[in-house]
Formats: C-alpha cells, structure tokens, sequence
C-alpha cells in the first residue's frame, strides 16, 4: 500500500493582535531559536515595548505576550530583537 506524501510544514508567521482582536502581519522572521524572535519590518515600537502576538509555527497556533528587546543595523536593514515572556497554545491547524 503506497503512502501519501507528508504535506510541507507551512513556514512560521508572527503578527501582532491589536486590541480590537485583529491581527496585522509586520514581520517577516530572521530567525526563532529558544525565546528570541529576529524580525525585520517597520520601526513602530519602541525598545522595552510589550507586544501581543500571534504565531504560527509547525502547524500550531500560539499567542505570545513578548517585548521589544533592541534594534539593529540602518535603512532596510534593521532588524529587531523580541523576547518572548509568555506563551498561551491556542489550537492545532488542521489542512485539509
């Protein structure tokens, strides 16, 4: 009996929740390693700020309470640095 390919893992995406609960997608992730996001998108928040974000990664849904942790480089370049503080599962995605 043939098996089915395994689909691909959908890539990891991070938005922000805004108050209203909608969610706007800023960031394009460098890198996610233990508890720092590296993203590069617009400079809207300032260095200690405190963001609630939406993530999506393997297939799963979180919302992550994190803070804006330093900024680097200039121009197009900049990249910023978010530490997550909290993490709350939100549900499985599902495909099909």
């Amino acid at each position: 009996m043939a098996r089915s390919p395994t689909p691909p893992l959908r890539p990891t995406r991070v938005s922000v929740l805004g108050g209203n609960g909608a969610s706007y997608e800023m960031f394009d992730i460098v890198s996610y390693e233990g508890e720092t996001l590296m993203v590069k998108g617009p400079l809207l928040f300032e260095v200690g700020e405190t963001l609630r974000l939406k993530l999506e990664r393997d297939g799963n849904v979180s919302e992550l309470r994190a803070r804006v942790a330093a900024h680097a480089g200039a121009g197009e370049d900049v990249l910023t640095e978010i530490r997550v503080v909290d993490t709350v599962p939100v549900k499985r995605l599902v495909s099909g």
